[in-house]
């Protein structure tokens, strides 16, 4: 992949896209393409972070344990709480097709961060929206989980019912 597409897929994020080229041509020439199959694990929830990824190409999906967060496609970031909290990563991203990202290691990233406050302020903007995000996914899936056991506890209410009406009639 040549500095120029590298420039045009961080030109395409919500992070990277209003940055100067002289910035975005930096992160180009220390970013390193990498290609994952499907099932593979790009990060795995509780290791250090030591890089972010830029989505390329493909498909990866996001979870919690056992619980799907979200499903990503090219152009989103992943990785970047880590590199920005030096806290453990917070959830596993696994390959859902062939991928291609772009890898930033956490220096790199550092000095770019240094020097850009608007940099800075956009990233909490989308940290912010993606926990929103997180928080509508779950609330959904929350709702979704209380119709279903409902719908069990009204079948078993009508079992119940329906047994207790035979054994009146025996």
């Amino acid at each position: 992949m040549t500095i120029e597409e590298k420039i045009n897929i961080f030109r395409k994020t919500t992070i990277f896209s209003e940055l100067p080229k002289m910035i975005l041509e930096e992160l180009a020439k220390v970013s390193i393409v990498q290609n994952f199959k499907p099932g593979d694990i790009l990060m795995k929830q509780g290791e250090e972070g030591h890089c972010m990824l830029v989505l390329s190409e493909g498909w990866v999906q996001v979870f919690d344990g056992e619980l799907k967060l979200a499903d990503l496609e090219p152009v989103n970031i992943i990785g970047e709480l880590s590199l920005l909290s030096s806290e453990p990563r917070s959830a596993t991203v696994v390959a859902a097709t062939d991928i291609v990202v772009l890898q930033l290691e956490k220096d790199a990233f550092d000095l770019v961060l240094e020097d850009n406050y608007e940099l800075s302020r956009t990233i909490n903007l989308i940290l912010i929206n993606r926990m929103k995000n997180q928080n509508k996914y779950m609330a959904n899936e929350m709702k979704s989980k209380e119709t279903y056991y409902k719908k069990i506890i009204r079948e078993k209410d009508i079992l119940i019912t329906e047994l207790k009406i035979s054994l009146q009639n025996t």
